[in-house]
């Protein structure tokens, strides 16, 4: 078996993990039971852990440093290089985040998640208030270790819109409000 064969193989697993995750947060939000919560966030932190650590293991170091290696790497399809350039990309930002710190920032999404429902329809915001603040602190350890050296709101933007930061949104906004207080 190749080693594109192997990798692709190995992604599909941690796809797996992910996909499994998924559907029981899906059930949380939808059909579990009340007492079903407690299982189902200890077995969807589990399943998130294990594929998080598959993502940021040796194996998958050693998968992406043989994949783009010059002879590996023309020998790969467009996609394939995409695929490799895009979990290369994921691995080097997630690569030094501690895989305890991510579980208990899987099993507290999942734990307030469930918490908001009530809260909401309560209009009880200081049940709320401990699950924010923590979650917060836990965003703000993980952006430095994804990047040490830039302030963790730069880090958190560019994970869900590469390449915007701060400077960035602010000049958006102020031409914004130039525009349309002139209007």
């Amino acid at each position: 078996m190749s080693t594109l064969e192997q990798f692709k193989n190995y992604v599909k697993k941690i796809n797996d993990f992910e996909h499994a995750a998924m559907i029981l947060n899906w059930d949380m939000e939808t059909k579990m039971p009340k007492k079903g919560a407690k299982a189902h966030i200890s077995a969807l932190t589990t399943l998130s852990s294990e594929a998080f650590k598959m993502s940021i293991s040796g194996e998958m170091k050693g998968y992406l440093d043989t994949l783009s290696m010059p002879d590996e790497w023309a020998n790969l399809d467009e996609i394939s290089r995409k695929m490799v350039e895009h979990i290369k990309e994921g691995y080097e930002e997630s690569k030094n985040i501690p895989e305890d710190l991510y579980a208990r920032y899987v099993e507290l999404t999942s734990t307030s998640q469930n918490v908001w429902g009530e809260a909401k329809h309560n209009s009880d915001f200081e049940t709320m208030r401990p699950y924010f603040e923590e979650m917060i602190s836990l965003n703000k350890a993980m952006a430095q270790y994804i990047d040490p050296n830039k302030k963790p709101y730069d880090v958190l933007l560019n994970r869900y819109e590469k390449g915007i930061d701060e400077a960035t949104i602010t000049r958006t906004f102020e031409t914004l409000k130039k525009v349309l207080y002139h209007w």
